[in-house]
């Protein structure tokens, strides 16, 4: 069987905003700095879809190679472009994000490829 955790956003950020983002969790449960799913190693997918519903644009991205690279960055994006608080039923989240473009030259640099 395949995995495919579907990240859904109602607005695409290219349209709304002129960015061209992926939103990456840093933090799962901020009060116990428990890993957001971006970078949980136990985590067990194949593939991660985001799909912006208002343009029909999407990203597939293979999440063993994501969170390795994600595992090895996120602080560092969240340095670079700052986190977003979520509350959630009792809980907060926090996510990053990250240009498009940012993640793809990361998983190019660590995997290989040609850009």
């Amino acid at each position: 069987p395949l995995s495919v955790d579907t990240k859904c956003r109602r607005d695409d950020p290219r349209e709304r905003y002129g960015k061209d983002d992926l939103a990456l969790e840093l933090w799962s449960v901020l009060e116990q700095n428990k890993p957001g799913w971006t970078w949980d190693k136990t985590k067990r997918t194949d593939y991660i879809l985001w799909l912006f519903k208002s343009s029909g644009r999407w990203c597939l991205v293979p999440f063993p190679m994501l969170c390795a690279v994600a595992t090895r960055l996120i602080h560092q994006w969240a340095d670079t472009y700052g986190t977003s608080i979520q509350d959630s039923d009792g809980w907060r989240s926090a996510c990053v994000f990250v240009p498009r473009e940012t993640v793809w030259n990361a998983l190019y640099e660590q995997y290989g490829g040609v850009l």
